[in-house]
């Protein structure tokens, strides 16, 4: 009996050392194109254990992506003096349950020069709740541009004389 007893302590005693499993994912935006509105959504969900309290989330945006403030729906505007990394507070999340929350974004239009140098885009979220954090990095998503972008040429040579079709 004193081994049963000691077991079910130690099983007790290690299920709240796991607490929180938070889980992180996203919805990019589907079609951002430069000096243009798209929506996003984050979704986190607390797979086991006790609730996730005072749960903050932070978007943290590539360079020239930015947060269009009033328009997050499913949390609050905690803290967004930067509009590149915008804080949003969210519902305390019981175990076994998941919130989500829609926010727009905007592509600026000097992101006309990333697109040029090859740059890609994806986001960093980080959410923070009592006892612990956790962090998620984005699938790289498209911004488009209305401008002609050749990246290469092939062949890069070609010989021929007028009139014939290249």
């Amino acid at each position: 009996m004193k081994n049963f007893t000691l077991a079910i302590s130690f099983l007790l005693y290690s299920a709240g050392l796991f607490g929180q499993n938070v889980v992180i994912s996203t919805q990019n935006p589907s079609g951002l194109y430069v000096c243009d509105i798209e929506p996003m959504t984050v979704t986190l969900q607390n797979g086991a254990g006790p609730a996730a309290t005072n749960l903050n989330t932070t978007v943290t945006f590539p360079s020239g992506i930015t947060y269009v403030p009033g328009t997050v729906a499913g949390a609050t505007e905690s803290n967004i003096t930067n509009l590149n990394a915008p804080v949003f507070a969210l519902i305390d999340l019981a175990g076994g349950t998941s919130v989500s929350f829609t926010l727009n974004v905007t592509a600026g239009c000097p992101v006309v020069q990333s697109i040029n140098d090859g740059l890609t885009f994806s986001n960093t979220i980080v959410a923070t709740y009592g006892g612990g954090s956790k962090q998620f990095v984005s699938n790289f998503y498209p911004v488009e541009t209305g401008l002609l972008n050749i990246n290469g040429i092939m062949p890069p040579t070609v010989t021929a004389q007028k009139g014939d079709v290249v």
